[in-house]
């Protein structure tokens, strides 16, 4: 091969490590957070907010959209928390008289990204076990494999008020 042809190879190699470079840290990015002290609203299978419509025992969804919200819940509501990177830590709550798990936590990788990226969901179901105001946090250092976290991209925190 002549030397016009290693370059060529060697610049379609740099554009293949770019893209891909580019395309793990948009994977890994959180939505940004809303603003703190906003009450956010979990999604359920009706269009009306859970804290209004929901009954005890059907369970609305928290994702990173919630993250730095301030959440209500009636007591005996379950609520999933849906957290879209693997290395985010368990989700735990400050105080478990008031949010307990409600069963074990669980990841589902996504087949369809590389090896190492952190793609997939981490899953963990909450009950509303009685009236108070809780935490409930999660965290992670890394972004993806070798790749640490932005600062805004490390903590997940929803304030919970059961009543």
């Amino acid at each position: 091969m002549n030397r016009r042809g290693k370059s060529s190879w060697r610049g379609l190699g740099t554009a293949a490590l770019i893209v891909l470079g580019t395309w793990l840290i948009a994977g890994c990015g959180t939505p940004p957070p809303t603003e703190p002290g906003t009450t956010g609203t979990i999604t359920t299978s009706a269009p009306t907010s859970a804290t209004q419509s929901e009954q005890p025992g059907q369970p609305g969804v928290i994702t990173e959209h919630a993250n730095h919200t301030t959440v209500r819940l009636r007591a005996g509501q379950v609520i999933q928390v849906s957290l879209q990177n693997l290395y985010w830590s368990d989700p735990a709550s400050a105080s478990t008289g008031v949010l307990a798990l409600d069963g074990p936590v669980s990841r589902q990788p996504d087949r369809r990204c590389p090896v190492g990226s952190g793609c997939g969901t981490l899953t963990a179901h909450f009950r509303a076990v009685g009236p108070g105001t809780t935490q409930l946090e999660a965290h992670r250092s890394s972004c993806g494999e070798a790749m640490g976290c932005r600062p805004d991209q490390r903590d997940f925190t929803v304030t919970l008020v059961v009543t």
